[in-house]
């Protein structure tokens, strides 16, 4: 980093002929390095600490990025700030290919950082979830303990009602049968004290005479 500083100092007097050194060969076109969170990066504190725990180790990708930050005030244009970066890193013996082998390093150290996250949130979601779903499979029981005891009280009310039912239509049926002898009965009285009225009327007659 002391080294980049440096050479970041002098580059005024020479930086056109950092600019237009010969590229490496076969060196793919330069073109934006992530020495900043690429556009569209989500900015907040979850995507900063990843970032920078998968930077962490300090490899040719780092003396890139630290190269890029260095000369960010002399060149604000990226990809003239790209060639010039990469001109000083050959200038100490690296080349893009060690770059690239760098990168994937980083890519490691973030497939590291992918598996200690899932292991964590694994575990909280085990500690997290445990105690709820314990509840809530005690909640299914008592409610399907409560469901079945409905149906059967349901069944139960349904036999009360029609039970209830035949018993109004038996006592209907009594109360008719009794209303229908009584008026047997009093039709029978009236018939017998008619008979008793005339037998007593022609005999008072007889007992005069």
């Amino acid at each position: 980093m002391n080294d980049v500083l440096t050479a970041s100092r002098s580059l005024g007097e020479r930086v056109r002929g950092l600019l237009f050194e010969p590229t490496l060969p076969n060196a793919a076109p330069t073109a934006a390095v992530a020495d900043t969170p690429v556009a569209g990066a989500p900015d907040d504190e979850a995507y900063r600490s990843l970032r920078a725990a998968t930077l962490a180790r300090p490899t040719e990708y780092s003396d890139l990025l630290a190269a890029l930050d260095a000369l960010r005030t002399v060149l604000p244009e990226g990809e003239l700030r790209l060639n010039a970066a990469l001109a000083l890193l050959r200038g100490r013996g690296i080349d893009l290919t060690m770059v690239l082998r760098a990168l994937d390093v980083h890519m490691a150290d973030l497939e590291t950082e992918r598996h200690r996250f899932n292991e964590v949130a694994l575990a909280e979601t085990a500690t997290a979830v445990a105690q709820p779903q314990a509840a809530l499979q005690q909640l299914d029981a008592t409610l399907a303990q409560r469901l079945q005891q409905l149906s059967a009280l349901q069944a139960e009310i349904d036999q009360l009602i029609a039970r209830r039912a035949d018993t109004a239509q038996a006592m209907q049926g009594a109360e008719q049968r009794i209303a229908d002898t009584c008026a047997r009965f009093e039709a029978a009285c009236k018939a017998v004290a008619a008979e008793l009225e005339a037998d007593r009327a022609r005999f008072a007659a007889l007992a005069r005479a």
